[in-house]
Order: C-alpha cells, then sequence, then structure tokens
C-alpha cells in the first residue's frame, strides 16, 4: 500500500532525527564540509604547484587555481601563492586583478618590479635564457601583455604603453638575433595582444579640445599597432 508505505518512510526519517544518509552515516554539516573541501583545494594546488617545477605553463595554470582557492576558502590576500618564483608571485597578483580581488594602482606597480627583477623572486625553473639582471624584465612576453591588460582595464595608460613596449621588445630582440629564431606560436598571440592593447591605449588619450596635431599623432600610432 503506497500510503502506509509512505508513513513507514516518515517514521524511519522521524527516528533518525534526520541526521542520518542511506549509509547510516551523519550527514556533513554544509558549512563545515565546504570548509574541509576549500582547504584540500588549497593543499592540493599547492601540491600540484611544486610538482610543476620546470613546466611553466602547468605551474601557472597550478597558481591561478590556487588563488582562486584561496579567494574561496576567504584568505585576506588570496594573491600571496607562497611561491618562490618571481613569475608565480606575478601570476598570483595579476590572477588576483582579474578575479576582481584586487582593483589597486599598487598591484599594477607591484607585478611590473617583480617582473622586472627588482622585487625578489628567484627565475622560473626551465625559463629560457640568463638569469635577469637586477632590474632587467624578465623575458616573459606573457605576463607583460597580461599586466598591460589589468592596467589597461584599470585606466591606467602610460602603464599599458611600459608593459606593451616591454613585451614587444623580446620580439625586436628576437629578430634582431640571428641564432634567435622565430617565436613559439603560442608566443604570437601575447605580441599580438600586446600591439593591440598598445593601440588601444593610445587610443584612450585621445580627448576633446586636444590639439589637432596631437590628435593626429596619437591616431597614427594608434592605427600602427592595430594594423601590426
Amino acid at each position: 500500500d503506497g500510503g502506509a508505505r509512505g508513513k513507514e518512510d516518515k517514521a524511519a526519517a522521524a527516528g533518525s532525527g534526520g541526521k542520518k544518509g542511506a549509509a547510516g552515516k551523519p550527514a556533513r554539516d554544509a558549512g563545515k564540509g565546504g570548509a574541509a573541501e576549500a582547504a584540500e583545494a588549497v593543499e592540493a594546488c599547492r601540491f600540484a604547484c611544486a610538482l610543476a617545477e620546470g613546466k611553466p605553463m602547468v605551474k601557472e595554470a597550478a597558481v591561478r587555481t590556487l588563488v582562486s582557492c584561496l579567494r574561496l576558502q576567504g584568505a585576506k590576500e588570496p594573491w600571496f601563492v607562497e611561491q618562490p618564483e618571481a613569475e608565480a608571485k606575478a601570476i598570483g597578483i595579476l590572477e588576483a586583478l582579474r578575479l576582481g580581488a584586487r582593483d589597486d594602482d599598487a598591484a599594477l606597480d607591484q607585478v611590473a618590479r617583480l617582473l622586472s627583477a627588482e622585487d625578489g623572486g628567484a627565475p622560473a625553473a626551465g625559463a629560457k635564457g640568463a638569469e635577469p639582471a637586477k632590474g632587467e624584465p624578465l623575458a616573459n612576453p606573457q605576463l607583460w601583455a597580461q599586466l598591460a591588460e589589468r592596467a589597461l582595464a584599470l585606466r591606467r595608460l602610460p602603464a599599458v604603453v611600459r608593459a606593451c613596449d616591454t613585451a614587444l621588445s623580446f620580439l625586436e630582440k628576437r629578430r634582431a638575433d640571428p641564432t634567435g629564431g622565430d617565436p613559439a606560436p603560442t608566443e604570437w598571440r601575447w605580441f599580438a595582444l600586446a600591439e593591440w592593447l598598445h593601440g588601444a591605449a593610445l587610443s584612450g588619450l585621445l580627448a576633446e579640445g586636444q590639439a589637432p596635431d596631437l590628435s593626429a599623432q596619437l591616431r597614427a600610432r594608434a592605427a600602427a599597432h592595430f594594423a601590426t
């Protein structure tokens, strides 16, 4: 009888207090379970970062995921990923900027210092080329282009131009070096992004009432970057 079975089911649920699952185990508290799972995710990401040494693309993905997990865990400063490499520290801050966990000029400045070997941090394992001297930019066009992208989002136009110039300088150096070879296919994306962002920043400098000669110069330079 369906009605009888329904009464029995309700009685069974009442007898257990609704606190046990089908296997008879206490149901997990939602809040505590979520905190435990977040902590496990953070530890898994840290472990992934350690395993990814010498594999920059994998390390980048692990660091970005770590920032997201730390943010979900409620960390006040999720961009502090406790990684020794300057690139990893920069990625942590860039990801925080992308997620909206930070939106301050100081974050952009800190990334620029990290990528200029001015703010501590060892070079990434597996990075190409010799270790840069203090103040010399790290040869990572991707991170410089992403810094320019975040700077444009915050309307820091001079910072956009500087970051784009730095990213594109690596392409110029490679072209000037007969033994440098062509960039990898994955690198062209970042050079193209740097060109576009540079043009966007120059376009953003246009203003009403500006001297005609200056406006024409800005338009011409922006068009040249867009067309490259």
